[in-house]
C-alpha cells in the first residue's frame, strides 16, 4: 500500500511540475509588459488597431502599447523611420517613396485593402460635379500619400 502511495505521490508531483512549467511559459508578462509604440494613421481603415487597443488585446499579449495618432500614414511611417515607433499603419504609396529613397523597413501584415475608400470632397456650387471638373482648380492634398498618387493618375479620374 505504501508503495502505491509513493507512486501516486510521484505522479502527482510530476503533473504539478508540468503544470507549473506550462503556466510559466504560457503566462503573459503583465507585471513588466513590453512597451511598444504603434504610430497610427487616424483614418477609418486603421479602426482594427483602435478596437484591439480598447478591447485589451495588446495587454492580453503582454504589451503596453502607445498609439500616437497622425493625419496620414506617411507621418506615421516617419516615426518608424526615425526609430521612435516600432510599427505603423500606412498605405503603399509612402512605402514606395521610402523604398525609393533607400529607407529600410519590413512589412509585417496587411490589415485591409480597398480600391474604393479614397474620395474627393468638393463643392457643387463651384461647378465641381465630377473628377473631370477639377481641372484648373486648387486642390488640397497631402503630398507623398495615396491621395496624391490617385489624384495624379488620369485613369482614376
Amino acid at each position: 500500500m505504501e508503495k502505491k502511495l509513493k507512486i501516486v505521490a510521484g505522479i502527482a508531483l510530476i503533473v504539478a511540475i508540468a503544470i507549473a512549467f506550462i503556466a510559466v511559459f504560457n503566462h503573459k508578462n503583465t507585471v513588466n509588459p513590453e512597451k511598444i509604440t504603434l504610430a497610427v494613421a487616424a483614418q477609418p481603415i486603421s479602426a482594427p488597431v483602435y478596437v484591439a487597443y480598447e478591447k485589451g488585446f495588446f495587454k492580453e499579449e503582454g504589451l503596453q502599447v502607445s498609439l500616437p495618432s497622425f493625419g496620414s500614414g506617411k507621418d506615421a511611417l516617419a516615426l518608424v523611420l526615425q526609430g521612435k515607433a516600432a510599427f505603423c499603419t500606412v498605405a503603399e504609396t509612402p512605402l514606395v517613396f521610402a523604398a525609393i529613397n533607400g529607407k529600410s523597413f519590413h512589412i509585417v501584415a496587411t490589415m485591409a485593402e480597398s480600391t474604393k475608400y479614397m474620395k474627393i470632397v468638393a463643392r457643387k456650387d463651384r461647378g465641381i460635379r465630377s473628377a473631370r471638373d477639377l481641372s484648373g482648380k486648387r486642390i488640397g492634398v497631402t503630398m507623398g500619400t495615396n491621395a496624391e498618387y490617385y489624384l495624379a493618375c488620369p485613369a482614376y479620374l
